[in-house]
């Protein structure tokens, strides 16, 4: 998912340059949570039907935690800190950490193809590079283009077999020359993945980072399995609420099929800011940007004022979003199984309230 506006770029920026320097911008927020709270739990509250859990921290330490509505509404089972949410495409960062992983260790390269490792795949992929894959630019479609609206979603299939139904698209562009954001670029990589390191995607995911961190409550969704306290996801609309689709979550293995709890991710946040998965050097190829400022995995915007990464996420039924303030050590995560026209996920309108209230603090 990547449908975000940066719109919200030049309010914020006036009310960040309000806030302090440019050579001071590692203001705690932990004596100033008062200034928002209120405010953001008020906003949240107006949003009608809203359901899932919020986060707001700094360094590590929460400022802002609340859940909203039911993870179960037939059974008037309420979110928690606890609840599980699908996160979509907020798994494209997890892919691209553990492929900068493979780099680091000197099993990969940047450079490398696709050929080099999966010599089955189609002509047209086999000089796809790791670099394109990750940045969008390879040309390839993305993976709702087939998905949406087709029976197809609901199709039980392995990471192999769902790769052949994409194997007649062509590409959109010459790769490199162009950003295209697409799923199945990170299908592919999950499969380079597998290949390398022989094992499944989700094993290595949890040998290398979910199991390090301590990440107990992430993992990957499939419908066939039983993940206590995972939220159901809900569709609103004019007609009321409904229940969203259950599709075969695997097809976006890679890309767009973890679950995970908001505490869960502020742990890999805190991995993230210390280093502890990733080096530091690695980190920042991560964070440069390629085209249409797309980093690795992540969404980046970078001026005078503002320092910061961050990633959406959709699944039938559920949205999510995080958002990684780098200057100010800052972190707003939202998971919900709330799925409507308009989202909070795709609002700036709560980064304002957080820094405004920042703001008046420090007038």
């Amino acid at each position: 998912m990547r449908n975000l506006s940066i719109s919200f770029i030049i309010p914020l920026i006036a009310i960040l340059s309000g806030c302090q320097s440019s050579e001071d911008r590692t203001t705690k927020l932990t004596d100033k949570t008062a200034s928002f709270s209120e405010s953001l739990d008020a906003y949240f509250r107006s949003v009608p039907e809203f359901s899932g859990n919020v986060l707001v921290a700094q360094n590590g330490e929460v400022l802002f935690s609340k859940s909203y509505g039911y993870a179960d509404i037939e059974f008037k089972i309420l979110n928690d800190r606890g609840t599980k949410f699908k996160i979509g495409s907020i798994t494209k960062p997890f892919t691209a950490m553990a492929v900068l992983k493979l780099v680091e260790e000197g099993k990969l390269k940047l450079t490398d193809t696709v050929g080099k490792f999966i010599p089955e795949m189609p002509p047209h992929w086999q000089s796809l590079t790791i670099h394109q894959l990750l940045s969008h630019t390879s040309g390839l479609i993305h993976t709702w283009d087939i998905l949406e609206d087709s029976t197809l979603m609901f199709q039980k299939s392995s990471l192999k077999n769902t790769l052949s139904w994409y194997f007649d698209k062509p590409l959109q562009f010459e790769p490199g020359t162009s950003f295209s954001y697409s799923g199945v670029g990170y299908l592919i990589l999950a499969a380079i993945i597998e290949s390398l390191t022989n094992s499944t995607y989700d094993e290595y995911l949890k040998k290398v980072i979910f199991e390090p961190l301590n990440m107990k409550d992430t993992g990957p969704s499939n419908p066939e399995a039983i993940i206590q306290k995972l939220a159901r996801g809900y569709i609103i609309d004019s007609t009321g609420v409904r229940n969203a689709p259950n599709f075969y979550v695997p097809l976006l293995t890679g890309g767009g099929h973890l679950y995970a709890t908001s505490h869960d991710l502020l742990k890999w946040d805190s991995a993230l800011s210390n280093f502890s998965i990733l080096s530091e050097e690695m980190t920042e190829k991560m964070y440069a940007p390629v085209l249409e400022n797309y980093g690795y995995g992540w969404d980046i915007v970078k001026n005078d004022t503002l320092n910061m990464v961050f990633h959406t996420g959709f699944i039938p039924g559920y949205l999510s979003r995080i958002d990684r303030y780098l200057d100010y050590d800052l972190t707003l995560i939202i998971l919900t199984n709330y799925q409507a026209d308009w989202s909070p996920t795709d609002s700036w309108d709560i980064t304002n309230i957080i820094f405004e209230g920042l703001q008046k603090k420090e007038n």
